[in-house]
């Protein structure tokens, strides 16, 4: 017989008001992961674990100081098109790409790490093809735009980066 899982609405709801209530954590940047407060959730919905409902977290995209773009992750690995592997703590772990959703920085329970840019920037751009280019409603073309913006903005630092590096290795052979 298959054992279901029990969803504990109840004991998130009474965590939920203490994680409202909490003062938000203001010094965090995109490309960290963090264990942060998810919950019960519906569904197909990933949930947090234990005591504080939580779950570790790829923090994609900061708006402001208070909201963020968020990706958890899962110990269970998983392969294809909407699964990204990522080495956290010498450990693989896997981001379900259709699990982004925005959370409050209430949510944050304390600092992991930081992914490298290289890695950073493989998931945005694994995000970016989930988004459909044609035939899309105006808010995903948006987005989309967003993305590959951003996506784009990366490329040419990195392009300028090597750029300068190449020029200062000449001035250094020359003098």
């Amino acid at each position: 017989m298959i054992q279901k899982y029990f969803k504990d609405f109840d004991g998130w709801n009474r965590k939920k008001k203490k994680v409202n209530n909490a003062i938000p954590i203001k010094e965090f940047s995109e490309k960290e992961i963090w264990w942060a407060s998810l919950g019960v959730n519906v569904g197909r919905e990933i949930d947090g674990k234990h005591h504080n409902y939580e779950r570790p977290i790829l923090v994609l995209r900061k708006f402001n100081s208070e909201t963020l773009w968020a990706l958890p992750l899962t110990s269970t690995l998983k392969e294809g098109t909407y699964f990204y592997d990522l080495m956290i703590k010498e450990t693989i772990r896997t981001l379900p790409l259709l699990q982004l959703r925005m959370i409050s920085s209430k949510r944050l329970l304390r600092k992991i790490e930081r992914i490298p840019d290289t890695e950073f920037f493989n998931i945005c751009e694994k995000l970016i093809f989930l988004i459909p280019k044609k035939r899309s409603p105006r808010f995903f073309r948006g987005v989309s735009i967003a993305l590959r913006q951003y996506a784009n903005s990366i490329r040419l630092v990195k392009i300028y980066a090597i750029l300068i590096l190449s020029r200062f290795r000449f001035l250094n052979d020359s003098s």
